[in-house]
């Protein structure tokens, strides 16, 4: 008797994931697309995002800069639109727009590092 009880809870189980994990749709949280902010260098000219919008999902697109006189832009961009730039044949690079700051304390020995730097190619 314990033995088919013991063996009622295990099925039990494996229906209740199965149920909870496949048949329950996914949310907007899970359904939402990672974004990644990118610059872009194009060989010619900035195409406008008409152009664009035959190859790319342009309607996601968030933050958009062009900067004309570079051949260039920077935008965010879900993570699967960076592959299709890579892939265009007007692009020159892609790259990931990172962020950072620089801290010049006097404590900071990267810092020191950094002035040095500077001294040597004359830029202080």
């Amino acid at each position: 008797m314990k033995h088919v009880n013991w063996y009622r809870m295990v099925v039990m189980s494996v229906f209740a994931f199965a149920f909870f994990h496949l048949f329950i749709p996914m949310t907007s949280a899970q359904t939402e697309e990672e974004m990644i902010d990118i610059i872009v260098t194009y060989n010619d000219s900035v195409p406008n995002n008409k152009e664009l919008s035959k190859n790319y999902h342009v309607e996601k697109y968030e933050n958009e800069r062009n900067l004309h006189n570079l051949s260039m832009k920077i935008v965010t961009v879900p993570t699967t639109e960076m592959e299709k730039f890579k892939k265009d044949p007007n692009v020159k690079s892609v790259s990931i727009n990172q962020n950072y700051t620089i801290d010049i304390a006097e404590e900071n020995p990267q810092a020191t590092i950094n002035e040095t730097n500077l001294e040597m190619i004359g830029g202080r």
